[in-house]
């Protein structure tokens, strides 16, 4: 638990705080999948709902990154 603390706090001090906030979703559901995996957890619909909840949540606070324009890059003066 403190190495988690400690790299989420590199990430928060050298990294890009939006992509870190939006790979934080990420926790909760590679949980639940590992617990179901391993037999520590049952599969049921609920489940996938708060999936597809927590999954709609990353791409809500993501969209500034995943749908941001492309922009050109200005020529540069000769």
């Amino acid at each position: 638990m403190g190495l988690a603390f400690y790299v989420w706090d590199i990430g928060v001090k050298r990294g890009d705080i939006q992509v870190l906030g939006a790979a934080s979703y990420s926790a909760p559901l590679l949980s639940t999948a590992i617990l179901v995996l391993t037999g520590y957890a049952a599969y049921s619909n609920i489940l996938l709902v708060a999936c597809l909840l927590i999954t709609g949540g990353a791409l809500l606070a993501a969209s500034d990154l995943l749908f941001r324009p492309k922009t050109k890059s200005s020529p540069s003066p000769d």
